[in-house]
């Protein structure tokens, strides 16, 4: 399968549950402003009376992706359910009532889905990070943390992974080791302590992912992301995102996460999305 092709039908509609921009609303729905200054356990003391660490997430909307071998633009629905550590599953559609692909991680092992063709290719959760090109640079285990970014930026601060900071005119700028091959950056607003971009780079230094968040809302009294940009240079893909709705807390089935095929579904390799196999894939 060509790589626009598995851009289009699986990775990026699966970036963040979803979406396209309706209108400009505002970035911030906080009243208050935080004092200039803070230090870093201030900060964080705040950020944690402030942000709950949900262990499931559902969330739905659209995604409208532009840019790289991508002529114009294109959208999905799309629907992101994730229970921690490492459970997810995404579903994409172009009309909301039929399913076009999904995508399922469980722990160590990973399936992709065509719906309409009834195809179901399985592999190792490994596979998908050793292919850079494949998965535009992102590991698809990370997806949901684009959503609880201020959870993952928390939980690095205190596994002490945050190593350097300083202030950038009106924002806090955090540096510090993601993994051991990878390294993470934060843009945290001074007026709000949002976050307002996160980027992720490789063990060579580049850069594999920048967010950039347009605006945060409460849902279910959750301070969440509503509005953001993906760009994975990867691809040169760009993905506007805007989520409509999150549930809290969903409650999943095992099933929902099961590694076997629906009932007349042909299983295939995982190797087969990116490599020739004269299988006659769409």
């Amino acid at each position: 399968m060509k790589t626009a092709r598995l851009i289009i039908t699986c990775f990026l509609p699966a970036l963040v549950a979803g979406c396209s921009l309706f209108g400009t609303p505002s970035f911030s729905p906080l009243e208050m402003e935080y004092p200039r200054g803070l230090e870093p356990p201030d900060m964080f003391r705040l950020l944690e009376d402030r942000h709950e660490n949900p262990t499931t997430l559902w969330a739905g909307g659209k995604i409208t992706l532009s840019g790289g071998e991508l002529k114009g633009s294109k959208f999905f629905h799309s629907t992101l359910l994730y229970q921690e550590p490492d459970r997810i599953r995404l579903r994409g559609s172009r009309m909301i009532t039929s399913t076009l692909f999904e995508f399922i991680i469980n722990g160590e092992r990973a399936a992709f889905l065509l719906n309409r063709d009834k195809l179901w290719f399985e592999g190792e959760t490994r596979e998908m990070r050793e292919r850079e090109a494949a998965t535009l640079g992102m590991d698809p285990a990370r997806l949901p943390l684009s959503l609880l970014v201020h959870q993952e930026f928390l939980r690095l601060f205190r596994e002490g992974r945050l190593e350097k900071w300083r202030e950038v005119r009106d924002d806090y700028l955090f540096v510090g080791q993601k993994e051991a091959d990878s390294k993470v950056a934060f843009l945290v607003t001074k007026k709000d302590l949002l976050i307002r971009e996160a980027a992720l780079y490789n063990a060579k230094g580049r850069l594999s992912l920048k967010l950039s968040y347009r605006s945060y809302d409460y849902f279910d009294g959750m301070l969440l992301p509503r509005d953001l940009e993906a760009y994975i240079p990867a691809s040169g893909m760009k993905a506007r995102i805007s989520v409509k709705e999150y549930k809290f807390p969903p409650v999943f089935k095992d099933a929902v996460f099961r590694m076997s095929p629906p009932p007349g579904f042909q299983r295939r390799p995982l190797r087969e999305l990116w490599e020739p196999s004269g299988t006659g894939m769409p």
